[in-house]
């Protein structure tokens, strides 16, 4: 039984020794015809229409590369943009803001004036139809009068 399973194994061997020869004389013989062909002028046709047609996809592939970079510088200024733009956005509104509390401000200082003269006015024709005399003064942002 040894013997036999060492015959088995043998023959198996050597089966797969000659299909491995086979397909190297395939092989060989596949490339044998194919520099036949390449030696023809049909050959030469096909080997330069193949060397051009990895040519263009090299350049295909190159022009794929600066679209993607240029794409992304694109982006990239658009993003800047975009933050420069909302830079400007919040400046501006900060300075309206400060715009319109500083005219605020004005318009209660002129009524706070205006009260303050309107005040001494009133109390001093006050005082003079009572004939009395009145001293009015300022006092900050509050008039003080003496009757």
């Amino acid at each position: 039984m040894k013997q036999e399973f060492q015959f088995a194994v043998a023959t198996l061997e050597q089966e797969k020794a000659n299909q491995q020869a086979v397909i190297q004389a395939q092989l060989a013989k596949e490339e044998q015809a194919r520099q036949t062909f390449y030696a023809t002028p049909q050959g030469q046709a096909y080997l330069a229409q193949q060397r051009l047609l990895q040519q263009q996809q090299a350049m295909q592939y190159q022009q794929q590369q600066m679209l993607a970079q240029q794409r992304m510088q694109q982006e990239q200024q658009a993003r800047q943009q975009a933050w420069q733009d909302l830079g400007n956005t919040i400046q501006q509104s900060a300075q309206s803001l400060t715009n319109t509390l500083n005219n605020n401000t004005q318009m209660m200082n002129n009524m706070s004036n205006q009260i303050q003269m309107n005040n001494q006015q009133m109390m001093q024709n006050w005082g003079g139809n009572r004939g009395g005399s009145i001293n009015c003064y300022n006092l900050g942002s509050i008039t003080r009068c003496n009757y």
